[in-house]
């Protein structure tokens, strides 16, 4: 190691070639560093945005399926309230009934209604019960009937009266949906 200070020492034509080879690499750490600090700078900001950009297109798009499934709830809901029959047509469906029932050859009387506004202005719950009485097989056809039929009737309850001899008697509770305009 002393030799090699030595030869530095004693060689000027080395130690200004050292020098030289320090200062140029000095200088280019210098120059690169010059040179990337501002694009590092805007690399930083750029990705900045773009996490910024990333969370406002996932927002937007949320905002867009909630928008969508509004829409197309409002579509269903439409939908459904047309195929509701209006209430003008409550004494039809009615009628229908005692027409299927008849042709099921059950024997009915009188029906009891009741009428509870759901959303009001808009559609209307009608609940009623329907006394029949006929052979099983009779009946079996009447509720499958009333299933079946182009009305929004649901059956809400079976309730027995009786039996005597092959035919039984019971109340069908039944309930639909009537819409106003």
């Amino acid at each position: 190691m002393k030799k090699a200070f030595g030869v530095l020492k004693a060689d000027k034509v080395v130690l200004a070639l050292i020098f030289v080879i320090v200062a140029v690499t000095a200088a280019n750490a210098g120059f690169y560093l010059l040179r990337t600090q501002p694009a590092r700078a805007s690399v930083l900001a750029d990705e900045t945005r773009l996490s910024s950009l990333e969370s406002d297109i996932q927002r937007t798009d949320e905002q867009y399926r909630s928008y969508s499934a509004a829409w197309t709830g409002r579509e269903q809901l439409l939908k459904f309230r047309k195929m509701l029959p209006e209430r003008s047509q409550y004494l039809g469906i009615i009628k229908a009934l005692y027409k299927t029932a008849k042709d099921d050859h059950m024997k009915t009387s009188s029906v009891g209604a009741s009428v509870r506004e759901n959303m009001p202005g808009e559609i209307v719950d009608v609940s009623f019960s329907l006394p029949v009485s006929g052979s099983y097989t009779d009946i079996r056809k009447f509720i499958y009937d009333i299933e079946t039929s182009p009305y929004f009737i649901n059956i809400g309850s079976l309730t027995l009266s009786g039996v005597e001899n092959s035919n039984i008697s019971l109340t069908i509770g039944l309930s639909t949906y009537l819409r106003t305009r």
